[in-house]
């Protein structure tokens, strides 16, 4: 993985991962931080619990209604994601 990789809202740069929602971004250090993946009927979800305990949903849609043009994502793809972020934190 290079020094950052993206996905939806969340962005994982080295020591931080940058949450991107509503009107704002935040930082969110590695260290203390878990991330769970979830798959869900409508969305795929990650948890991201930080060592405050405080928790975020980042939400990946993965159907296509059909008047719906928003960006989709692959179940694999939100997998892979949610394991790189505990692993940058070791490499």
């Amino acid at each position: 993985m290079s020094d950052w990789a993206g996905l939806g809202e969340l962005v994982l740069f080295r020591h931080v991962l940058m949450v991107t929602s509503g009107p704002g971004t935040r930082s969110i250090g590695l260290a203390g931080l878990d991330a769970r993946f979830d798959p869900g009927k409508v969305n795929h979800s990650i948890y991201l619990t930080d060592a405050t305990g405080r928790v975020h949903r980042a939400k990946y849609p993965h159907l296509h209604p059909a008047t719906d043009d928003q960006q989709r994502f692959d179940e694999e793809a939100v997998r892979d994601f949610t394991v790189a972020i505990p692993n940058r934190r070791r490499g």
